[in-house]
Order: C-alpha cells, then structure tokens, then sequence
C-alpha cells in the first residue's frame, strides 16, 4: 500500500506570517527518477493583502530541508520589508553592503556640501578600508580579512562582525583611522541604512569597543615620553637645512614612472615642509594642506592662518612664524611663482602645486631625511621611531614654555584637540609676544 504525502496544515494565514515551516520540502525528479533538485512551495500573505503570495525556494539535490527553509525565511524577511517600504528601495537586507555603499554612501560623502575637499577624500579612505579596499602600502596583506565588503547589509551589521573589522583596521592602520572609520560606519553607513528602512538603530551605539590594544603604532607618534630637541641642536639642524642641496644622497631609481628630477622636487618638498614645521609648530598634516592665501606678511612678520579645513579638530587659528630662516624660505616658495592662484599650496605634490602631498609619502620621505640629519648632525633623537615629523611640536612647546610664553598663547600657537582649546583658547599670540618669543629662543 502507497503511503501518502502528509499534507501542510491549512490553516489561514495572518498578516506577515507565512507557511514555511509547516510546508513540505520535496525532490523534483528527471525521467529517470534521480533527484535534480529540491523545492519548497510556501505561502505568505503580506500586510494589507487579502490573499497569500505564493513563492517557490529551490536548492541543490543534497540540500538539507533546513537550509532550504532557511533560503525561503530570508526570502520571507525581504519580501516583508520591501513590501513595508511600499517598493521605494530595491535594497534589501541580503543585498552586498559593498553595493549598497558604491551607489549611495560615496555618492553622499562625495556630494556633501559641508565638508572641505580633504574631509572627503579622508571619509572616502575611511569606507575604503571597512569594505576591505586597501593598497597594503602600510602592511602586507592587501585584502582585509575581516572587511564588512564581502557581507551582506544583514550579515555586516552584526556587532561581532563590526568590532572584528574596527579592530582589524586598528591592527593594520592604527588606532585613530580605525576610530574614524567608526565615524564614518555610524555617520555614513548606518545612517544611509536606515533611510532605506534597513537597519532599525545603530548596532554598536554606547558599545566600547577597544582599538588601542592591538593598534599599530603610527610612524610619527610617540607612545612615550616626548622628545625635544636642544636650542643648540635646534638651530644645527634648521641651518643645516637652509643650506641643504636636495639632490644628495639621491640616486636615480632603477625602475619605475619617475625619474631623478622628481625624487630630488620629493626632497627639496620634505626639506621645505621640515622648515615650516620647525619655525610654527605645524602639525605635518596642517603644514602640507596649507595654500598660499593663508600667508599672512605684513614685511615684518609672516605668520600662517590655519584654516579650519585643515586645522586638527576643525579649529582655526593664527600660527605665527618664529624662525627667520622658514620666514625666508616661505617667501621663497611663493616668490618662485607668482602667477599662481592663492589657493595654489605652499608645498604640494611634485610637479603639482595644486594637489596635496599624501600622507603616507610625506611620512616616507621624511623618514629618509632624518635618517640622514641624524647621521649628518650626529643627533639620534631625529631617527628615534614613533617621534619623527612630531618632534617640531614637542621642541616649540618646550622653547616657548622656556621663554616664559603663558599657557593660553602656547595652546592657540601649536594647536590642541578641542577640549584643550576650550580651556586654554583666548586669543592669537600677541604680534610683540610673538617677536619676543622668537627673539629669546632662536636669535643666534
């Protein structure tokens, strides 16, 4: 006697329930009988409809009934949040979060009207790395493991797989480019996820996630006690870079796109970037953003107004040139060509005044040169790893403290993050305090 297929239950649907789990799973057969594929018949009555949607899930002959079932409740959670949008979104939870974010997220950092040119290309670096798009400059592996790129929007906003990538970009890139990019996963991503309607809150919002411990420690940035440089050894490196020729110790590369002229216009940049740092205090990422129209010259005095654009935390201020000598040399930089417009940079790229130098070439470049002043000038606090282009900052603050300069000018003169400045932002440093600090500290 034939056994019967044991029927599904029939009983009537509610709204937003479906019969995925009282239905049957049964083989489709060819004419010989083997088994060529496996399929659900199944229902769901969508809210607002008055009849049940009949849909059909099929997987490969050896798939299990649970993981067919687990195809057709994916297929029930897209179909009931599409249908809650009212069709507005073609986007649905098993969608690439690497898809999602190329056609709506970069077009939204992009098109921001708020945000300088720099901003942009920095949020843009930031959703790079959590989809796992890495040139591997910093570190050996060019494809991030733990990128949330590959996922879906379901699988990527889960908190595990989160702090998996904010941790591995901290491993690879350090601790502050990983704590942007969860700015920018929270601010960008999440936000444009639940526009769509496909993510209900902020999964990691009050969440502490650690990204110190395993952080990569930045070229450039001491994780120890900071190191200044003498008065004496101060003003042996900044005359040894006055008179520095750019062309030594450069050999033509063997292979690659650019030639001797432009690796000697890469040294001649760094050497220029280095006096600017050590006669303000500028920060490397401030000195190489500047533009010509933040000099300020009254004949007197130079002085360079840090644009909030490009200022650390946003906040502007007056910077003023301490040093005789990168007061001359400034003047030489925007004197070598006049023509060019006042956004034109102080010190760009190569061959392209109009384009920023990148940060992690700037950082090469400079390693090499002080590698060189510290076996030319017999100082090894410049080849010191984890200071580096830093040790200007720590060297202004230390001289002005010396020379009696109140906490209130040192904080608006090197600038501070943003709590700092709160405490200590009053006004720019006095034109005549400015001359007498410079007078005091670096007079020969």
């Amino acid at each position: 006697m034939t056994k019967r297929r044991a029927l599904a239950a029939r009983t009537r649907l509610s709204e937003g329930e479906h019969s995925i789990d009282r239905a049957q799973v049964t083989d489709l057969r060819d004419e010989a009988g083997k088994v060529i594929s496996r399929r659900l018949a199944w229902s769901i009555l969508l809210p607002g409809d008055a009849k049940p949607t009949r849909r059909f899930t099929q997987g490969p002959p050896r798939s299990t009934d649970t993981a067919i079932r687990n195809k057709a409740r994916a297929t029930a959670v897209d179909m009931l949040e599409e249908h809650t949008r009212g069709g507005a979104s073609d986007w649905t939870r098993r969608s690439s979060l690497s898809e999602f974010c190329e056609a709506v997220v970069r077009p939204d950092i992009i098109n921001a009207p708020n945000l300088s040119e720099m901003t942009r290309k920095a949020y843009a670096a930031s959703l790079d790395l959590l989809l796992g798009k890495c040139d591997g400059q910093s570190h050996e592996a060019v494809q991030h493991d733990k990128a949330l790129g590959p996922k879906t929007i379901q699988a990527a906003t889960k908190m595990l797989a989160i702090e998996a990538c904010l941790k591995e970009i901290s491993e690879l890139h350090g601790k502050e480019t990983s704590r942007r990019a969860r700015s920018v996963l929270t601010g960008w991503v999440f936000r444009n996820l639940r526009r769509h309607e496909l993510l209900e809150t902020n999964p990691i919002k009050g969440e502490r996630i650690d990204l110190t411990s395993m952080a990569r420690q930045r070229e450039g940035v001491s994780s120890g006690p900071a190191v200044a440089l003498t008065r004496d050894e101060y003003n042996r490196v900044v005359d040894y870079l006055v008179a520095m020729d750019p062309s030594q110790g450069i050999a033509a590369p063997r292979r690659g796109r650019w030639g001797l002229e432009h690796r000697v216009t890469m040294r001649r940049n760094m050497i220029s970037l280095t006096l600017i740092q050590a006669g303000t205090g500028l920060r490397i990422s401030e000195a190489r953003q500047a533009w010509r129209g933040l000099v300020r010259d009254d004949v007197e005095h130079v002085s360079i107004d840090v644009h909030q654009s490009i200022a650390k935390g946003g906040i502007p201020r007056l910077a003023h040139v301490l040093d005789q000598r990168t007061t001359w040399r400034i003047r030489e930089l925007l004197l070598a060509h006049p023509e060019d417009p006042e956004d034109t940079l102080i010190v760009g790229q190569a061959g392209d005044r109009t384009k920023v130098w990148e940060l992690a070439k700037v950082r090469a470049e400079a390693r090499a040169l002080y590698d060189q002043l510290a076996y030319a000038l017999d100082i090894a606090k410049l080849s010191m790893p984890g200071h580096l282009t830093h040790i200007w900052r720590t060297t202004m603050n230390m001289q002005l403290m010396a020379a009696g300069v109140p906490p209130a000018a040192r904080a608006q003169q090197l600038g501070h993050t943003e709590q700092v400045a709160l405490d200590y932002y009053t006004s720019a440093m006095p034109i005549e305090m400015a001359a007498e600090a410079s007078a005091a500290i670096f007079a020969g």
